[in-house]
């Protein structure tokens, strides 16, 4: 992509996501592992919070790590200068396998097609060993911040 601003977060690689502008970033608080042209990876460990009763990785938790992970790849490559932020109009997961308390997951994104308002976007979260988790494909609008 042109103009990509991903590179803005190059410094911040190996950093955990405390301080994210997204406070729900900041509770999953992974660790961004690497930006790549249309895309950002981040590790996350699956802390019980995170989990339903059964101690499995909540489909709740998953959809938000990858929303997340999605969103801030959209944000920041289509240029994040506070007027506006990208919402997501659907979120579509197929769940896949699961994850346990303490293991690592590892979520990576791509921009697959940006418009001007809209860009379609997918996610993955695979499990440290490398198997698939969940898929997820979205589309987000751009939307103009209220002041």
């Amino acid at each position: 992509m042109e103009n990509n601003s991903l590179d803005t977060l190059r410094p911040f690689i190996g950093q955990d996501m405390s301080q994210s502008i997204s406070p729900l970033g900041r509770w999953l608080n992974g660790v961004l592992r690497a930006v790549h042209e249309d895309g950002v990876e981040v590790a996350f460990t699956v802390r019980p919070e995170m989990t339903n009763p059964a101690q499995i990785l909540h489909g709740g938790a998953i959809a938000s790590m990858l929303d997340d992970c999605i969103g801030m790849t959209v944000m920041f490559s289509m240029g994040f200068d506070g007027s506006h932020f990208y919402s997501s109009v659907n979120l579509q997961i197929d769940f896949l396998g699961s994850a346990r308390i303490g293991d690592e997951v590892i979520v990576r994104s791509k921009i697959v097609k940006a418009g001007r308002q809209i860009v379609n976007a997918e996610g993955w979260l695979h499990h440290s060993s490398g198997k698939l988790l969940a898929h997820a494909t979205t589309n987000m609008l751009k939307v103009a911040l209220r002041t």
